[in-house]
């Protein structure tokens, strides 16, 4: 049975861990620690020592060992010393960028049939548009993508992600076109959502054409309405990023709030059935079934 573990993280040490750089821990082996332990690191002050309040939430992978390795001899360690590499999958870049092709030619008639009296954005603003949600999203994004893939345990087929930005737009993940009308804060977590799409539908376990939404209704029930079915995965991955991944509850409130507000009827009712239903356990479903569908692919 797993068990939960507490120690001690320098400030440095810390940053490095939240910020999904640094993906390993180099610690006296005095303890026992196995796969699936959890691991929570507690920050403390360099210079008092005392803890500082926050702290970092972890579930342990592979455990190595240095005692008994006989790889290199005395001399070799003593000169050299070991070194830790981590493993990582490469995550994509995600490029922000404004759609100016698509503004020309499909935002300017919607504005026609929807924008009367109102000015359409232009070049100017739409430049500066683009670059606060740029700023916005870069500190984020290696914890999110890096949070998400670790989550679910599926990683992007993409190497690039382009996000194009478009008035009269509301959001798609494919192709990923966002529109204006977010604030920058806001942006994160709209764009958080469409690449949880993306990356639950193109990704390096199961071939893209692969039809999702069967074994979806196997899992989730098929009383659903085609959105309500798609939003459960989906919101399911983006609670556990909003809770253990970014510990930003006041995000979730902000999402569910907005859908309920704006009469989102299909994102409510997934909201209401991963709150019933525990994300956690939603995400351990949706794991064993792309393990699943990659056996099936590839006897």
């Amino acid at each position: 049975m797993s068990k939960t573990i507490e120690k001690k993280i320098l400030p440095e040490y810390f940053e490095k861990v939240a910020s999904g750089e640094k993906t390993y821990e180099l610690r006296l082996a005095d303890w026992d620690c196995r796969p699936g332990d959890i691991l929570v690191l507690n920050e403390i002050d360099p210079k008092t020592r005392e803890l500082t309040g926050r702290s970092l939430k972890r579930k342990v992978g592979y455990v190595g060992k240095t005692k008994d390795i006989d790889f290199f001899s005395t001399k070799e360690i003593d000169e050299y010393g070991y070194q830790i590499i981590s493993l990582l999958h490469d995550l994509p870049e995600v490029r922000i960028k404004d759609a100016w092709l698509v503004r020309e030619n499909v935002s300017t008639h919607l504005h026609e049939l929807w924008g009367k009296g109102k000015e359409l954005a232009d070049d100017e603003w739409m430049e500066k548009r683009v670059k606060d949600y740029q700023k916005a999203w870069r500190p984020y994004q290696q914890k999110i993508l890096q949070g998400m893939t670790e989550t679910i345990g599926l990683y992007f087929r993409q190497d690039i992600i382009d996000v194009y930005i478009a008035p009269w737009f509301n959001a798609f993940s494919d192709p990923m076109i966002i529109g204006v009308m977010r604030e920058p804060d806001e942006f994160i977590d709209t764009l958080t959502h469409e690449l949880i799409h993306r990356l639950l539908t193109d990704n390096t376990t199961i071939p893209h054409e692969t039809k999702l939404l069967g074994e979806w209704q196997k899992l989730f029930g098929k009383n659903h309405s085609f959105s309500t079915l798609v939003h459960i995965p989906v919101h399911a991955i983006h609670k556990s990023i909003y809770l253990d991944v970014l510990d930003a509850p006041n995000r979730l409130k902000r999402d569910i709030n907005g859908n309920k507000k704006f009469n989102a009827t299909d994102y409510v009712k997934a909201w209401d059935y991963v709150e019933k239903h525990d994300y956690k356990k939603i995400i351990d479903k949706l794991k064993d079934s792309y393990l699943t569908l990659h056996r099936s692919v590839n006897e």
